[in-house]
């Protein structure tokens, strides 16, 4: 959310959850200039920054770690923009009912 208010322009932020098939899925939603092509490649690694005045003030740590955090719990992240569509941002996890224990992260070295 945070980002999707430093980094888009004066529409609203909107932020929508749901269950579906066996996950739950989280996504925001902002309108302005898209994510430049080459920034979306690389937009989840560490250190990584988007074009813009805002960007000056961010190490580019946020994204990463939230695709970490995401993926320790076994989910999903991604991300669409477009100047016609503007930004989303969505992550999907896994539904766990109270039988399920919760899913374990692999290390890989």
């Amino acid at each position: 959310m945070g980002n999707a208010i430093q980094y888009g322009d004066r529409t609203p932020v909107t932020l929508t959850a749901e269950e579906a098939n066996g996950a739950v899925l989280l996504a925001v939603h902002n309108g302005g200039a898209p994510i430049p092509p080459d920034v979306m490649q690389s937009i989840f690694e560490p250190l990584a920054r988007g074009s813009g005045d805002g960007g000056a003030h961010s190490i580019g740590l946020g994204l990463y770690i939230a695709r970490a955090i995401v993926s320790a719990h076994g989910g999903e992240i991604g991300v669409r923009s477009s100047s016609d569509q503007g930004t989303t941002f969505t992550v999907r996890l896994p539904k766990l009912d109270s039988t399920d224990s919760a899913p374990t992260a692999s290390a890989t070295r």
